[in-house]
């Protein structure tokens, strides 16, 4: 009973003509009036032929006044209109594929508008809309790749604002990730990118490539959401055609010195950062990726080496620690250690175990690990000192011969020196009752620059102001310069041992480092009498000490 187009002519319209239609193929009962005059019958023949075009306009229309609801009506029939969709409904496909359609489905799965719409509803239609875009990812059967059709218009030439539009959502709007909801969304924007990049992976490093620095700024920015990590992951170790997603020179640098950063997320980004890093140097270990020699070069530099034990030893930073950890395994091809602690599955291969296999040893040489172990050794070999000092405590000095502890700069005394040159009259700088005040204060500070200005007033005949001017200035200098070593000094001599997470990840850089049975490394434990101070933690409880008993 849909609505029923106007008749010409005065003829019957609607269902009526629908009817006549009917009678006329089946020939019904009620026709027998007609066939007393073959005219009429005739006529009437005419008439349906006449009507027939405008009758199929007609169902065309009534069957697309049904598509011509909104998108958001559309969305709000949920599980029904995916199974329309993955069952193929061609009507629903000319709706759905086009570029406003496809637009209006970013939108809603990641920036959805949420004026006079109920939470509820907002959640369903998000959900169906990235349902939609993400159903041609990797889990497609061969026979559907007429899903495709809708995500092939984020390539079409006028199709280009709609991968801006996607990407907006990391790169150019501004959000606030303590909302719940975001990460939701965020989930929503790495399944339809993903399921871009199983199609077209070098259309969309193209397209990354152009946004440039932006790229990886962002996603540094939101590590602390866990999609985002393994997306980042995923680029990074993209196998395309042409250089990769982001630039090689300096990427672990740039990626170390982030540990500990600004961001706005919790704890758990730090933890991110690392799987990032062990994602890209397991698979650079394999030779899984284009530019695994760059990779292993420049974990084993010092600069990078350095920077990580920084973060470990300054920044208090575990995740660092299990980096450090990882890469003495990985270049000194350890089987898997079972004390270890589980560190996650491989992001690039989450539903598998990973299970690393020993490279053939000419392939070793070409990635440059030989010489990527050795680099490890010198810098770790200079830098146990630093770390055992954190795991354990300072190390307990030798007596001196003197029997004197190690002295301390005090910059008070120089303060009463300045104080004391302030309050000299004019004229009686230079005289001897002066320096023995000066002399009583039993600083070595300030004996070192009263026997400089000495030497300055035997070399030139200069005024007295301008002697007392130069003996103020090197008082002033030499009390910063004191106060600054006494803070380092009372600062190492205070610092307290690891403890937590913090001190389990570091203690297994050095069973790594003892697996190893490199005799730099070795001799390095035994300057630093090694076995005496893990034998002291073994006996003290805590995490450590049960990680050395083990």
């Amino acid at each position: 009973d849909g609505p029923r187009l106007p008749c010409p002519h005065g003829r019957p319209s609607g269902l009526r003509v629908a009817r006549s239609m009917a009678e006329v193929d089946e020939g019904p009962s009620e026709w027998e009036t007609f066939r007393e005059e073959d005219a009429d019958l005739q006529s009437a023949r005419v008439a349906l032929e006449t009507l027939k075009p405008v009758l199929e306009a007609s169902a065309t229309a009534a069957a697309g006044a049904a598509l011509a609801a909104s998108l958001e009506e559309l969305l709000d029939e949920g599980e029904t209109l995916l199974q329309e969709f993955r069952g193929g409904n061609e009507q629903l496909l000319e709706r759905l594929c086009t570029t406003e359609s496809v637009r209006s489905l970013v939108q809603h799965a990641t920036r959805p508008p949420c004026e006079g719409v109920p939470p509820e509803r907002l959640r369903h239609r998000s959900h169906t809309a990235a349902e939609l875009l993400a159903m041609c990812g990797q889990g497609s059967a061969k026979d559907d790749q007429w899903k495709l059709r809708l995500v092939e218009l984020f390539f079409a030439e006028n199709g280009m604002g709609l991968m801006d539009l996607l990407w907006g959502f990391l790169l150019d709007v501004p959000v606030d990730t303590s909302l719940a909801s975001w990460n939701v969304l965020a989930g929503y924007f790495c399944n339809v990118v993903l399921a871009l990049l199983h199609h077209f992976p070098n259309k969309v490093a193209g397209y990354l490539r152009d946004r440039g620095d932006a790229v990886f700024t962002s996603f540094i920015f939101f590590l602390g959401t866990r999609c985002i990590a393994e997306l980042f992951a995923v680029l990074i170790c993209l196998d395309i055609e042409g250089p990769p997603v982001f630039p090689v020179d300096g990427l672990m640098i740039r990626l170390v010195q982030q540990f500990s950063g600004v961001r706005p997320d919790g704890d758990d980004a730090d933890e991110h950062l690392a799987l990032v890093i062990k994602t890209v140097l397991s698979q650079a270990c394999s030779n899984s990726i284009t530019f695994a020699c760059a990779v292993v070069e420049q974990m084993s530099s010092f600069e990078v080496l350095g920077t990580l034990l920084d973060k470990v030893v300054d920044m208090k930073s575990a995740a660092a620690a299990s980096v450090v950890s990882m890469a003495v395994s990985r270049f000194f091809h350890l089987t898997p250690n079972p004390l270890l602690p589980m560190r996650g599955p491989n992001l690039l291969k989450p539903l598998e175990e990973e299970t690393p296999q020993e490279i053939p040893e000419a392939e070793s040489y070409c990635l440059g690990i030989p010489e990527a172990s050795s680099a490890l050794v010198q810098c770790l070999s200079k830098e146990l000192p630093r770390l055992c000092d954190g795991i354990f405590g300072p190390q307990p000095q030798a007596p001196r011969l003197s029997g004197m502890a190690p002295s301390v700069p005090e910059p008070e005394p120089l303060r009463e020196a300045i104080k004391m040159l302030l309050e000299v009259k004019e004229g009686e700088l230079f005289k001897q009752e002066t320096w023995d005040l000066f002399h009583a204060l039993a600083s070595p500070e300030v004996e070192e620059v009263l026997r400089a200005m000495k030497g300055v007033n035997r070399e030139e005949n200069s005024s007295e102001a301008w002697l007392r001017a130069q003996m103020l200035s090197r008082l002033r200098s030499s009390r910063a310069a004191a106060k600054l070593e006494e803070h380092q000094m009372r600062q190492k001599m205070q610092r307290v041992p690891f403890s937590g997470e913090l001190a389990v990840e570091a203690t297994f850089i050095l069973v790594e480092l003892n697996r190893t049975q490199d005799s730099e490394i070795l001799q390095v434990f035994l300057q630093q009498d090694l076995l005496t101070r893990c034998l002291h933690h073994i006996l003290t409880p805590g995490p450590p000490g049960s990680v050395m008993l083990n």
